[in-house]
């Protein structure tokens, strides 16, 4: 594990174009701390929203991956190996919606219930740490992404509540989720659709892969991968 974090590190660096962003970088290299929020949804209280364009809705298939690992690479959300992270999400019992608007993927969202597998690195820091204790009609929704440009426009609007009616027809009462308390356009976004934050989590990162959220410790093997 020290020899994978090295590398990335080393790789992170070269990227640094300044010295305010090599002194940003070393902070969070040595120390961060954030706060995420719980999410709860309750289904049953949904209100219909749709634009004039409508997005269409698809269950993610191993079909999408390369193409949902493309817009990941372009997104630069800062992974290796896209592809292998969302092959390991459908290996783990995790499934997924793709939003299209004619005919292009603008977004797609994962999401699981209590027989998900915790090789899943997200699903295991948040959903098997047990701040999450999900019955038999709950669901856990995470890995949000809709493409910069269809955002502020509603399509993210339109985008969580067609997941919301998706999961509901499936049965679902509840769905949980998570976000960071200073990602404040999330914020905005999960409370117009109906969220409600529960609780909230502290967490704090030495050496990035070090993690303890609240009293518990773990190790983000994202961080180093």
């Amino acid at each position: 594990m020290p020899f994978l974090y090295l590398t990335k590190s080393v790789r992170a660096i070269k990227k640094i174009k300044n010295l305010q962003e090599l002194r940003r970088f070393l902070r969070k290299l040595l120390y961060s701390y954030q706060e995420e929020i719980i999410l709860l949804k309750d289904l049953n209280d949904l209100t219909p929203f749709s634009l004039k364009d409508r997005l269409q809705m698809q269950s993610i298939e191993k079909k999408h991956l390369p193409s949902l690992g493309l817009i990941r690479k372009q997104a630069d959300i800062g992974e290796k190996y896209p592809l292998k992270i969302l092959n390991e999400y459908l290996d783990n019992n995790c499934k997924g919606f793709i939003a299209e608007l004619k005919g292009e993927i603008i977004g797609y969202i994962w999401w699981g219930n209590d027989t998900m597998k915790s090789d899943v690195s997200d699903i295991a820091f948040k959903f098997y740490a047990k701040e999450i204790k999900l019955n038999a009609t709950d669901a856990y929704g995470f890995d949000f992404f809709i493409d910069r440009q269809y955002r502020g426009n509603g399509h993210a609007i339109e985008f969580m509540t067609n997941f919301f009616s998706l999961l509901h027809s499936l049965g679902y009462e509840r769905t949980f989720g998570y976000v960071a308390s200073d990602n404040l356009p999330a914020r905005w976004i999960y409370e117009l659709v109906g969220y409600k934050g529960i609780r909230k989590v502290k967490v704090r990162r030495f050496l990035q892969f070090i993690v303890f959220r609240d009293k518990r410790l773990f190790f983000d093997k994202n961080a180093v991968g």
